[in-house]
C-alpha cells in the first residue's frame, strides 16, 4: 500500500466512491463500493462523528 499510494490517499478514494452512489438505492449497482473505510477510520479514532459521540457518553 506504501508503494504506490497510502492509507489516507486508500481512505479518501473509497469514500469518494462510497459518495458516487450515494443517490442510487439499487445496492447490487454499487460495485466497486464499501464502507469499510468507515470502519477503518473509526478503529484509528479519526472519525469525529463518533468521537463527539464517545465525549458526550463519558460526560454523563
Amino acid at each position: 500500500m506504501t508503494t504506490y499510494g497510502s492509507m489516507d490517499s486508500a481512505i479518501l478514494y473509497a469514500e469518494a466512491k462510497h459518495l458516487e452512489y450515494a443517490s442510487d438505492t439499487r445496492y447490487a449497482n454499487h460495485n466497486p463500493c464499501t464502507t469499510v473505510y468507515q470502519l477503518v477510520r473509526q478503529l484509528l479514532g479519526r472519525d469525529e462523528e463518533l468521537n463527539e459521540e464517545l465525549k458526550v457518553k463519558m460526560e454523563v
